[in-house]
């Protein structure tokens, strides 16, 4: 999809409803691409699935 003038982003109707975004949504850069995922769904993941040790020290490495 494109940017519009304003710079929103139209996402048509069937990737919306395959990907389950209703409401608000979470949009995540991931260096040349956006990634959107339905916000609830991601709070869930975020509170079930937490960073661990071994998540934070792959971030350390990488300088984030």
């Amino acid at each position: 999809v494109e940017i519009d003038g304003q710079g929103r982003l139209l996402i048509p109707a069937i990737l919306r409803e395959s990907a389950d975004l209703k409401g608000e949504v979470a949009v995540l850069g991931n260096l040349t691409y956006l990634e959107l995922k339905n916000l609830e769904g991601l709070r869930k993941r975020v509170e079930t699935e937490p960073l661990t040790v071994e998540d934070q020290q792959i971030l350390s490495d990488l300088g984030i």
